[in-house]
């Protein structure tokens, strides 16, 4: 194997790096690495009866990752499988020899995009060009809830993790928008109704206004004849 550097990146914290070395590897792989590391265990949840029984891969990977960095011959390890597997990578897309290395570099984000690779193999890279480092949170913040749930861990408010809502999270607003349609309405029909009574009260008002006038019509009407009646009579005696 070749001795490779341990390589730091400002701003993120190792162990979660040191993660992305270790979440590629399968949990047998893992586990075979880990059980002759008794002083690294010692400092986890773990033992080795528990890495022969019962650990499932992301409490391995969340107990074991933030001590990487203290054991170089461990990490050296995980790098060179790891560095290995970008070599073979870049052997694969052929088209990456003629690009440059911001070119290359946005061309395997498109990939991770597009699922053909995963997002912990493009942080590797990235992690190997040291003029790249500043890339890396982009992809935790984009990839950080798939990071949490392959490997158990939590990453930080400061990483402005990309989530997607919860399907509980989901259905209550849901619910509150349905609540607030229904609402709506509820609204809209009482006030329909106001309206449509308002509209007939007026209309009723129209005709009995109209039915005064023609009361007062026929009154004056009545009027007029008993006054000429009474004329009439008043002529006839003289």
């Amino acid at each position: 194997m070749r001795r490779l550097k341990y390589i730091e990146v400002e701003g993120i914290d190792k162990s979660y790096l040191d993660a992305c070395l270790l979440v590629n590897l399968d949990l047998e792989q893992l586990c075979d690495a880990f059980e002759d590391e008794r002083q690294l265990l010692a400092k986890t949840n773990l033992n080795v009866l528990k890495l022969k029984k019962r650990v499932t891969k992301q409490e391995l990977i969340r107990e074991v990752s933030p001590h990487i960095s203290s054991n170089y011959s461990l990490y050296n390890f995980f790098a060179n499988i790891n560095y290995k597997v970008l070599q073979m990578l870049e052997e694969q897309f052929t088209d990456l020899h003629s690009l440059s290395l911001e070119e290359k570099a946005d061309y395997l984000y498109e990939l991770v995009q597009e699922e053909e690779m995963r997002y912990s193999t493009y942080i590797n890279w990235l992690r190997f060009h040291e003029q790249l480092h500043p890339r890396i949170l982009e992809v935790f913040q984009q990839y950080g809830e798939k990071f949490e749930e392959e490997t158990g861990m939590q990453l930080p408010p400061s990483f402005n993790v990309k989530r997607e809502e919860k399907k509980e999270e989901k259905e209550d607003a849901l619910y509150k928008e349905l609540t607030n349609i229904i609402h709506l309405l509820t609204n809209v029909r009482d006030q329909a109704k106001r309206e449509s009574f308002k509209e007939q009260y007026e209309e009723k008002q129209k005709e009995v206004e109209q039915l005064r006038k023609q009361l007062s019509a026929v009154t004056d009407q009545l009027s007029s004849k008993e006054k000429f009646h009474e004329q009439f009579l008043l002529s006839t005696r003289a």
